[in-house]
């Protein structure tokens, strides 16, 4: 059976030392034909390099102090996706000048190391930016009729386009990290509605509550606890402070789940309330989000849900390497459960989303509890 090593080399020499670890630098007007020269091979020849490649990635960064975490996350995420990857570092200030560099990501097969499947990676750094220099070099350089992720690190700026955004297939952001929330969440709501938009969002915000997410509809596994999910009258999330928006998402899934929707007016920043959309007799939900006991960290810490003769807690357990799920319902035995957990980084979650694909509709359907949420 064949065997692969996961290890990620590098195909050619580097020659600018300043930045070797994006690879060799080559002429922007040369980077197609260095591709051509790495990936040839002799015909009939049994060893030599293989070319890999199911989507374009492109991670697009105008903070320059981000640009080695970046080529080491794309070097991590091409280890599980087969794809062209562009790293496109970009600054508005100075006179206008481009730098490229070009490498390959390879996977060694077989016992006798003989072969590899490799990815390309091209690298850019744009100087006196602008949004059609930016359009301009990554659409030059894609591998054509191939899908486009598009992972933009930071605020949305001019470059972020409708001439841009709508020839992307699958956008990536992080709220997180958004220097003024509403704003770019309105921004996105623009460009999510034009005619010729049809790109699928996703926010590293919400896709670090997955195992969150899933621990909380494990709570509702048995019959009795799932018939408590129409009387929950509160719930508490405790979080770090690098992970606000988390906390918001988690607020807007978990009201959109309870069938309910935001009371603007009786809510107040930190504590919302929600009203039943099919009221009879049952208690409007509030949802109640502060800072946990650390007031540290980018992470859900608890999450408590109380109906009026039933609690469940989640929280982490003090070496975070177990949620710990406790459930009292109708007064009865508290039971306890363990589920495995880790903290996932960045190139995880994005290794993930290509992995999952879809069309991304628990998150576009709380998008707009999202919106309203940061309005009050």
């Amino acid at each position: 059976m064949t065997e692969r090593k996961a290890a990620v080399v590098s195909k050619i020499e580097t020659t600018s030392p300043d930045l070797a670890f994006l690879g060799q630098e080559v002429p922007i007007q040369r980077v197609d034909r260095k591709l051509q020269e790495i990936f040839a091979s002799d015909e009939g020849d049994e060893t030599g390099i293989a070319r890999a490649s199911l989507i374009n990635l492109a991670i697009y960064s105008e903070d320059p102090e981000t640009l080695a975490a970046d080529a080491e996350n794309l070097a991590r995420i091409v280890e599980e996706a087969a794809c062209r990857s562009i790293l496109i570092s970009a600054n508005s200030a100075g006179d206008v000048s481009a730098r490229s560099w070009v490498q390959a990501h390879c996977q060694v097969l077989g016992r006798d190391e003989r072969k590899s499947v490799c990815t390309e990676q091209l690298a850019f750094q744009l100087t006196g930016a602008t949004p059609g220099l930016v359009r301009n070099t990554v659409f030059a350089h894609l591998d054509s009729d191939l899908p486009l992720v598009f992972w933009w690190r930071g605020d949305f700026s001019e470059a972020f386009s409708d001439r841009l955004y709508t020839r992307i297939d699958r956008l990536i952001f992080d709220s997180e990290h958004w220097t003024e929330p509403r704003s770019q969440f309105l921004r996105l709501k623009r460009s999510l509605s034009e005619d010729n938009s049809s790109f699928v969002p996703h926010d590293l915000s919400f896709t670090r509550l997955n195992p969150i997410r899933t621990g909380i509809a494990k709570c509702f596994d048995n019959v009795r606890a799932k018939q408590e999910t129409g009387r929950i009258e509160e719930i508490n999330v405790s979080f770090g402070n690098e992970a606000r928006m988390s906390a918001i998402y988690f607020a807007a899934w978990a009201a959109s789940r309870l069938g309910c929707e935001l009371d603007p007016d009786a809510s107040s920043e930190g504590e919302f309330r929600f009203r039943r959309r099919r009221s009879g007799e049952r208690a409007p939900l509030q949802i109640r989000l502060h800072p946990g006991e650390s007031g540290i960290g980018g992470e859900i810490e608890e999450v408590e849900l109380f109906s009026p003769d039933s609690e469940f807690r989640l929280r982490r357990c003090e070496k975070k390497v177990f949620w710990e799920l406790t459930s009292q319902i109708g007064g009865g035995a508290e039971t306890v459960e363990l589920l495995p957990t880790h903290k996932p980084d960045d190139a995880f979650l994005v290794a993930e989303i290509l992995q999952r694909g879809g069309r991304n509709r628990v998150l576009c359907d709380v998008l707009p509890v999202v919106r309203e949420m940061l309005l009050v």
